[in-house]
């Protein structure tokens, strides 16, 4: 089972990070090369926003990292097994609560009925969209 501690972000993941944050930065270089045409501003000035952007950037990296981690697809599969509470009712998808974490679910047999705050156990995922069952009270025993 690998954990989150095992997973750590590679160069293609700084990569794909800087360059997705490229366009911002040009928009911003656009808009302030427009505005210096009406309004002078001191050069001091772009230099201070664009490095204070990259800063930005640079602080929020660690963060959101694994949003750009396309390495493994299903490494969100260590949930299947576990069990949750449904705090909004999959009709036909709710959400549950995992591991103190809020996900979206759907049932894996739609005809089984579920209320808010009783038990269901993850049975598979469809992406980032997990596949609940509800757990009988004879399953605890």
């Amino acid at each position: 089972m690998v954990t989150d501690k095992e997973i750590k972000w590679t160069r293609s993941i700084v990569i794909r990070y800087a360059l997705l944050q490229l366009p911002a930065i040009i928009i911003f270089t656009l808009l302030y090369w427009l505005v210096n045409q009406y309004f002078q501003m001191p050069v001091w000035l772009f230099w201070v926003i664009l490095a204070g952007w990259i800063i930005k950037d640079i602080l929020l990296f660690p963060f959101v990292w694994k949003s750009y981690d396309t390495r493994d697809k299903d490494k969100y599969a260590v949930l299947t097994g576990k069990t949750g509470t449904v705090i909004e009712l999959p009709n036909p998808i709710g959400t549950v609560l995992i591991n103190g974490e809020i996900w979206r679910g759907r049932l894996a047999d739609p005809g089984v009925l579920v209320k808010k705050g009783e038990k269901v156990a993850v049975t598979g995922q469809e992406k980032r969209l997990l596949i609940i069952d509800k757990i009988m009270e004879d399953q605890y025993k």
